[in-house]
């Protein structure tokens, strides 16, 4: 980078700027705070869900509503489609053969 960029770069910075920058981060907390909620651990009775330690009841995974539904539209629609393209490959070899008849 010449020197004349980065001085450009240099006096663009308001003075101090990065003076603060540095101060915060020194000032910064470098582990955990003590506003994150803490489990007793070993699974005890502060370990409850619902006892604000921020345990809850397991969910079960699983398809969301409807998912069986959806399956059962877009099966019904796949054999609409599947009918349709037998219709016109029938409808293409049928116009061959005339075409083919009509050949000296």
């Amino acid at each position: 980078m010449p020197p004349s960029a980065l001085a450009a770069m240099v006096n663009a910075e308001p003075k101090g700027f990065m003076a603060g920058v540095v101060r915060d981060n020194r000032g910064a907390p470098t582990g955990p705070t003590g506003a994150i909620p803490r489990s007793t651990g070993g699974g005890g009775p502060a370990n409850v869900p619902g006892s604000g330690t921020g345990w809850a009841h397991e969910t079960p995974i699983g398809p969301p509503p409807g998912v069986a539904q959806a399956d059962r539209l877009m099966d019904a629609q796949d054999a609409r489609d599947r009918a349709e393209l037998i219709k016109r490959d029938a409808q293409l070899r049928a116009m061959e053969k005339l075409a083919e008849g009509d050949k000296p």
